[in-house]
């Protein structure tokens, strides 16, 4: 198959996927970028992924046990656990 003929998934398309084919999407075409920690109250691990024009964050919980949520979020727009208000 031609991949230069492949339509690339949109942020829309990624939003309407349920749960699991979200994360196939992540782990077959997202391009990993960063991991932040938090240890306040319970422990979250968060991942940030790119995937065509948009970011994907992964949030696990219970240090990496379980995935806890998937959010989608416009390139350029800022998460704030990876840029935190000035």
């Amino acid at each position: 198959m031609n991949t230069t003929n492949q339509q690339l998934m949109t942020r829309k398309e990624f939003n309407q996927l349920n749960f699991k084919d979200k994360l196939k999407a992540v782990w077959n075409s997202g391009k990993f970028i960063d991991a932040h920690i938090t240890s306040v109250g319970d422990s979250l691990i968060t991942n940030l992924y790119k995937i065509n024009l948009f970011h994907v964050e992964v949030v696990y919980s219970d240090i990496g046990t379980s995935i806890k949520e998937i959010n989608s979020y416009k390139l350029g727009h800022n998460c704030q656990k990876f840029n935190p208000p000035a």
